[in-house]
């Protein structure tokens, strides 16, 4: 199962590999109980990308995030939906910060004339309305998600606000739209353009067939590097906003459980950890935190300055620091429950990922 699971991931990849903002494919391979997906190294995750520019106003987000749509429409034009477009999935790499979109463990080839490929797979506060009603993600799901990522990063909360991490609440509000989003930054005096506003609302529209493809959307105003002087956007900083973003788990789905409980290391990470200690010494020579952190920095102020993202870089990383030329994925071939990647957590939700994914979110146990 997991053999056949990391065999489908390599196979969209080798379709997507090469495309521009998206990480290029290296190869694939196995090693005894090991599966391996080889892409290429970026510099950092979005996230950290985000931390480190000076300044984020709406026309620097606007440069990240065109980028992020050009990737789905990338992704969308070899008839792939992603299915798990969420700010955490997008890494920049480069001296422009080129945007890609990574983790592919979850996206599926559409066939013609289907309107999308079943299943509830997602990190749920980004799934679409028609995955938990109809079962179904075509490529309008990505474009939900992606509005998801936009609105929770302007916004500071995601659009539909449950008072705690459960999955039927989640469910509920998405499914039925109550509460409706509030369009309201939660930081003080921040107001958010027209541009942008009118850009989520049809982003988030809930019939999939009215919202636009992500080619469309790019297409948006709020995009346009030449505003009319009437039209051009509010320089209020969206660092309190993203902040807030983070804090409800934009970047990494917060889960009560797996804040309350340690679990203590299985087989698989076991062999993890000596496969390490054997390919990675102790003591072998590379950057240290701090001059990782200084990098990051210094490359994440190019981000807000250079907001048109232009660049035909592809590169990639799984691993978010360091100073090799590539990085390794591998996805176990037992019945472990733990990736490379990060921990994974058993649960019965049916909307968790495959196992060969290489985050999966505990948010509803």
């Amino acid at each position: 199962m997991r053999e056949r699971v990391a065999r489908q991931e390599a196979h969209i990849l080798k379709r997507v590999g090469n495309l521009e903002h998206c990480c290029r494919f290296v190869e694939s391979m196995s090693s005894g109980r090991f599966h391996y997906i080889v892409l290429e190294r970026c510099s950092m995750p979005l996230g950290a990308a985000l931390d480190g520019a000076p300044e984020l106003t709406e026309l620097g987000l606007a440069g990240l995030v065109r980028q992020m749509f050009a990737a789905a429409a990338c992704v969308h034009s070899v008839d792939v939906v992603h299915r798990d477009s969420v700010p955490d999935n997008f890494l920049c790499s480069g001296p422009e910060m080129t945007v890609k979109l990574c983790d592919f463990g979850l996206a599926e080839v559409v066939r013609a004339g289907s309107p999308g490929v079943a299943g509830q797979f997602g990190t749920p506060p980004f799934m679409s309305p028609e995955i938990f009603r109809d079962n179904v993600a075509g490529t309008p799901t990505d474009v939900w998600s992606l509005g998801v990522s936009l609105y929770t990063l302007v916004v500071g909360q995601f659009p539909y606000v449950v008072h705690k991490p459960c999955k039927a609440l989640m469910k509920a509000a998405v499914v039925s739209g109550v509460p409706e989003p509030s369009f309201q930054c939660v930081a003080q005096g921040v107001k958010l353009s027209e541009q942008l506003l009118g850009l989520l609302r049809d982003l988030l529209r809930r019939d999939p067939a009215e919202r636009p493809t992500a080619a469309e959307a790019l297409e948006h105003r709020w995009f346009s590097m030449e505003s009319k002087v009437e039209e051009q956007r509010p320089l209020h900083s969206l660092k309190d906003a993203v902040k807030s973003a983070k804090q409800v788990g934009a970047f990494s789905v917060p889960s009560v459980a797996s804040r309350s409980r340690q679990r203590a290391p299985d087989s698989m990470d076991l062999a993890l950890q000596e496969l390490q200690r054997r390919h990675r010494p102790q003591g072998q020579a590379g950057l240290d935190d701090e001059d990782r952190r200084s990098c990051s920095r210094d490359r994440a102020s190019a981000v807000c300055r250079s907001p048109s993202g232009n660049s035909s870089a592809t590169t990639r990383a799984s691993s978010r620091a360091g100073s090799s030329n590539s990085a390794v994925r591998s996805s176990p071939s037992d019945g472990s429950s733990s990736t490379t990647r990060s921990r994974a957590r058993e649960s019965t939700s049916k909307v968790r990922s495959p196992p060969s994914r290489g985050i999966v979110t505990d948010y509803y146990l």
